[in-house]
């Protein structure tokens, strides 16, 4: 068997009597097909990782206080979610976590901060609720406030806006990762009454993933309902 270099591959030929095998192996990581250097792209910047800001501690201001009392959360859900605050900018700090991993935060700025929302997360991260489900339903939100509200109910997931990205490969990773964690077939797109038209795209998209896909609208947001009134929508 001859081997040789040429142009950044191997040549190989066998000169043996009955053989007569030869071909070419690529070297060249050019020649890779681009889906594969694009989804090892895709994987890195999911491995990337954030802290929660030094100055964040699990209590709350006056003003964050009513500010989750005002979303509908409970001082249950607080403790359930590690929910806090920056006493360095007064943000309402929301930990980002994968398990028990701790991946990166959200906060809120709820004293008229320039930003309602920073988001220091993983790309294509979504926030989930924290609960034990014996349900195959679940219902998709946008922000992680709704998510635990909701959660209450329904295993829910905010997708952190009303829309997915064109390049959305990240984001719906993570939906279907949720979904195959709580084994959901039947899922409730539940977005602001602002973002129908945002809702029914996503809902076209997510169509082929799970058995049954559901619009709901509401003129209020999802998380200004009353627990009661979630189960009245969701059943």
């Amino acid at each position: 068997m001859h081997v040789r270099r040429s142009q950044g591959n191997l040549q190989y030929n066998c000169f043996g009597a009955k053989c007569g095998i030869r071909g070419t192996i690529s070297t060249s990581k050019r020649r890779l097909p681009k889906e594969i250097h694009r989804n090892k792209r895709i994987e890195e910047k999911s491995l990337k990782k954030f802290y929660l800001p030094k100055t964040y501690i699990r209590r709350l201001s006056a003003s964050n206080h009513r500010y989750v009392v005002e979303n509908g959360i409970t001082p249950s859900d607080v403790i359930k979610y590690d929910i806090g605050e920056d006493t360095y900018d007064k943000r309402v700090i929301f930990p980002a976590k994968e398990g028990e991993s701790t991946v990166g935060f959200l906060s809120r700025g709820t004293e008229n901060q320039k930003l309602k929302w920073v988001n220091k997360v993983p790309k294509g991260y979504c926030y989930k609720s924290i609960g034990s489900y014996d349900t195959d339903k679940g219902v998709l939100v946008e922000a992680p406030t709704s998510a635990i509200v909701l959660g209450n109910v329904l295993p829910t997931i905010a997708i952190l806006g009303s829309t997915l990205p064109h390049k959305h490969y990240l984001t719906l990773s993570s939906i279907l990762k949720w979904k195959d964690d709580n084994n959901i077939e039947h899922l409730y797109v539940w977005l602001d009454p602002d973002a129908t038209n945002k809702a029914r795209k996503i809902k076209n998209i997510l169509t082929q993933h799970f058995t049954f896909v559901k619009l709901v609208k509401t003129v209020k947001k999802p998380r200004y309902h009353s627990r009661e009134s979630i189960k009245e929508i969701l059943k």
